[in-house]
């Protein structure tokens, strides 16, 4: 539950209006209503006196909340490893492809290799490419 719907629950649990509260507080109405419906927020200080005059602690406004950001950064926290961990596995398949490129094109200049030859060396490295991204894809959605 959000800190807005956490203040409208105590407000009419109690049978008080926003204007009483808004009174109390020494602030508008319709700051209590931006609040109540997730518009804004109180500053601190205010949140203070709002558990005052609840006779609550400011835990009580800010426990879920803080549980909710952190499920949140959790879940990004979680893709970001994923990604990394799928660049890590997929690093030294990359350096094997360099090293064939490299082979493949410094080969025909220093031996006289007939071009059939050289285009099944060239359509077999793209089999592995694309090997090699399916083996990456497959490995990212079962994640």
């Amino acid at each position: 539950m959000k800190i807005g719907n956490r203040i409208k629950t105590e407000r009419k649990k109690r049978n008080i209006s926003q204007q009483q509260l808004a009174d109390y507080l020494n602030i508008s109405r319709q700051a209590v209503s931006r609040w109540e419906n997730d518009i804004s927020l109180p500053d601190l200080n205010t949140l203070f006196l709002i558990a005052k005059y609840f006779d609550l602690t400011l835990d009580h406004f800010t426990e879920d909340s803080s549980i909710e950001r952190s499920e949140e950064s959790d879940k990004e926290v979680g893709e970001k490893n994923i990604r990394d961990r799928a660049i890590e596995e997929a690093t030294p398949y990359i350096i094997v492809l360099t090293v064939i490129i490299t082979m493949i094109v410094l080969l025909p200049s220093k031996v006289g290799v007939p071009i059939l030859f050289f285009g099944s060396i060239i359509v077999i490295f793209f089999v592995s490419c694309l090997l090699i991204y399916y083996i990456i894809k497959n490995y990212l959605s079962r994640e």
